[in-house]
């Protein structure tokens, strides 16, 4: 599997894997986190993500969200959609 997406690939709620350097191509590597998109940086070469802790029973990064490169994401659904929506609706990026 190829790693790396381009900024017109996601948009809001995008679901992804950000797979470090160190994993190659792993998706199953213990450091690969899942997650998914709250903005595209207007620069086009990083997205802003939300990512979930380990076992998925709730998201890791709640405050803010984390600044990833684009190179480092694979578009890869792990959570139901309606998950994403609630979610982005608690973090007021989508209306209630």
């Amino acid at each position: 599997m190829k790693i790396g997406v381009s900024a017109d690939e996601l948009s809001l709620g995008t679901q992804i894997t950000y797979v470090p350097m160190h994993a190659g191509d792993d998706l199953s590597h213990p450091d690969c986190e899942d997650g998914f998109v709250t903005s595209v940086h207007p620069a086009g070469q990083d997205a802003f993500c939300r990512y979930w802790r380990k076992d998925h029973s709730d998201l890791r990064t709640k405050a803010n969200s984390e600044l990833t490169c684009l190179d480092s994401l694979v578009i890869r659904i792990t959570q139901p959609e309606w998950r994403i929506n609630q979610w982005l609706k608690r973090i007021g990026l989508v209306d209630a």
